[in-house]
């Protein structure tokens, strides 16, 4: 009979042990990482709103608001969907993301067939009105 020769066994506890701390580790990071991905993004979101806030503020202060082109490119395409229900959900939506306060709407009233130079002729008038609006909301913030 021939001797019996056992060959080592390869030991797998100690790495299936490792292999299961790795996977309680992930599954920790996957609970974890979430909400702190999602809390990044909303200060990241909030500074964006605290940044367009301030620039229009300081627009509004100074008059340097240059209405020509923004004008020119919203008037083609809010006329194509209804200036009304467009500026009502837009404004609405980004007061209150930014503030949470509630919905301010802005109306700005064109005849019919008038092009984007009537509005620019009104620029000063319009941006006199912000100021005014900015500075009215500071006194109740």
């Amino acid at each position: 009979m021939a001797d019996e020769t056992s060959e080592p066994l390869i030991d797998l506890s100690s790495s299936l042990d490792d292999l299961f701390a790795f996977e309680r580790q992930v599954t920790d990071l996957s609970e974890v990482g979430v909400p702190q991905a999602a809390d990044a993004m909303a200060d990241a979101f909030e500074q964006a709103g605290l940044r367009i806030e301030q620039a229009l503020s300081r627009a509004a202060r100074t008059g340097e608001l240059n209405f020509e082109s923004m004008i020119t490119s919203v008037l083609a395409d809010l006329a194509r969907i209804g200036v009304g229900a467009v500026m009502d959900h837009a404004i609405g939506s980004i007061g209150s993301a930014i503030s949470g306060a509630p919905p301010v709407s802005i109306n700005i009233a064109v005849p019919e067939g008038a092009g984007a130079d009537s509005i620019l002729s009104a620029q000063g008038q319009i941006a006199a009105a912000l100021s005014q609006a900015v500075m009215s909301g500071a006194r109740w913030s």
